[in-house]
């Protein structure tokens, strides 16, 4: 597995926040490591066009052809850019590729055909070009959020630290998808790895205040909660040491009390200055009716100057 390239697929449109989500890629993973292809959907006509509602075909006047070249222009000189990062990062020109593509369902949907070509991950940034966007969520984003399933996404927010990563454990068969895809991406990588759980408060319906015995029955749930963690670690640290990454920089932090693990695994990563929080995409519940767990969808939303991974298996 050492020696296996993983494909990832960083999904540009020539925003700044596009160059941060190369960058990242850079800081994140080792040049050995992975492949990286550039792809960016060109669209035959500025996006204003589409409200007018008439037929593509009709943009080849001059204005749109001037607009088009243009775009094309820049779209060139900044692919030239970002391929200099990589080159800069350490990154052979075998391990780049440059994809840019006409249009041709829309731009999430044609990412989303893409990335079902054989990729590890599909890196984009939670806001684009639109000004607004920078309040809350792009509209792409917010398409690749629900609709990538079976691929990881790496959605990336500003610049984030690429030091320390925070990795959301728990019982379930996602947690080996998650341990197996950060010991693929992170073996060769200098970051810090820290393993987390949180342990939820025991509900009402467990523990009554007016009980007597409520904080030794929330102590005996904590206790057995903790024991049956300890197997899950075991089993993670073991297999991120078959992946290559030393015990020195596995670490393991279980927290409890707390009201909701969406919010603690936030709070964790805000006060350990964690740059990316790694987590599956769907938790125990494992709900199908829903593409994404309760978890990753309030991260996606809470992240600032962070990348949160939402991991398929």
């Amino acid at each position: 597995m050492a020696s296996e390239r993983q494909k990832v697929l960083v999904a540009v449109d020539g925003s700044e926040q596009s160059r941060e989500v190369v960058r990242y890629v850079t800081g994140i993973c080792a040049p050995k490591r992975i492949e990286v292809t550039l792809f960016h959907v060109l669209s035959p006509v500025s996006e204003s066009f589409w409200d007018t509602g008439t037929a593509p075909e009709s943009s080849g006047t001059e204005p749109y052809r001037g607009w088009l070249a243009r775009h094309q222009t820049e779209m060139e000189v900044f692919m030239d850019g970002i391929r200099k990062v990589l080159s800069d990062s350490g990154f052979p020109d075998e391990a780049v590729r440059v994809v840019v593509q006409p249009r041709q369902e829309g731009i999430a949907r044609d990412i989303l055909q893409e990335a079902r070509r054989g990729y590890r991950a599909v890196a984009a940034g939670k806001i684009g070009r639109n000004p607004i966007t920078r309040l809350v969520m792009g509209s792409v984003a917010s398409k690749l959020v629900a609709a990538l399933t079976g691929v990881t996404l790496w959605l990336v927010d500003g610049r984030p630290d690429c030091r320390r990563v925070l990795v959301c454990i728990d019982a379930s068969p996602a947690a080996v998808c998650v341990i197996d895809l950060v010991g693929r991406m992170l073996s060769d990588s200098p970051a810090e790895i820290t393993l987390f759980h949180a342990i939820r408060n025991p509900g009402p319906d467990l523990v009554s205040e007016s009980d007597p015995s409520a904080a030794e029955a929330a102590a005996e749930q904590e206790m057995r909660a903790r024991k049956a963690l300890v197997p899950v670690f075991e089993r993670a640290v073991a297999s991120l040491e078959t992946a290559g990454i030393s015990s020195e920089r596995i670490s393991v932090k279980v927290i409890s009390g707390m009201a909701t693990r969406g919010g603690a695994l936030y709070a964790q990563a805000l006060s350990g200055d964690f740059g990316t929080i790694v987590v599956g995409r769907r938790g125990v519940s494992n709900v199908k009716a829903f593409p994404i767990g309760r978890v990753p969808m309030k991260l996606v939303q809470l992240i600032n100057e962070q990348t949160v991974w939402v991991v398929s298996c």
